[in-house]
């Protein structure tokens, strides 16, 4: 868990993935995710058709109430220049970003940041609406049937 979050519940569950409200929905929708599996990408691509972000990379899952915390973070995605330019018209912003390898290397790069319009007030937590899981197929993503999910989830 990050050392300043401190988490609402003792059993309260840290989740890889992206954490998104629809647009007029009142709850979030989790798309968890191992890395490369395409959340970022889900996220921008949702928050461009006007949902708002809750956050990126971790959302924390408070079992007792059901509440989901998402950390703002910039969304960490590298856009080509056309949707570079669709972006700066639609109020996106890049900004730099810094991370350290496990090797300790520190890798440079820049990340996304949704417009102030897209963002849920206060980086809030939300009750869970959903679960979206995604697969990366050769030339998309796409959710996962119920089904489809659960044949994953099973061996584990």
């Amino acid at each position: 868990m990050p050392a300043d979050v401190e988490a609402p519940h003792p059993r309260a569950l840290w989740v890889h993935g992206a954490c998104l409200q629809p647009p007029g929905g009142e709850g979030a929708v989790l798309l968890p995710g191992h890395s490369g599996i395409g959340t970022s990408t889900a996220s921008l691509r949702l928050c461009l058709a006007g949902w708002r972000y809750l956050g990126d990379d971790l959302a924390l899952l408070d079992p007792s109430t059901l509440e989901v915390t998402g950390l703002t973070w910039p969304i960490h995605v590298t856009p080509d220049g056309e949707e570079r330019a669709e972006l700066t018209r639609q109020g996106f912003r890049s900004v730099p970003s810094r991370w350290v390898r496990e090797s300790g290397e520190l890798e440079l790069s820049e990340a996304i940041r949704p417009p102030a319009r897209l963002l849920v007030p206060d980086g809030g937590s939300l009750p869970l609406a959903g679960v979206l899981f995604l697969e990366r197929g050769p030339a998309e993503i796409r959710p996962l049937t119920a089904g489809e999910a659960l044949t994953r989830l099973w061996p584990q």
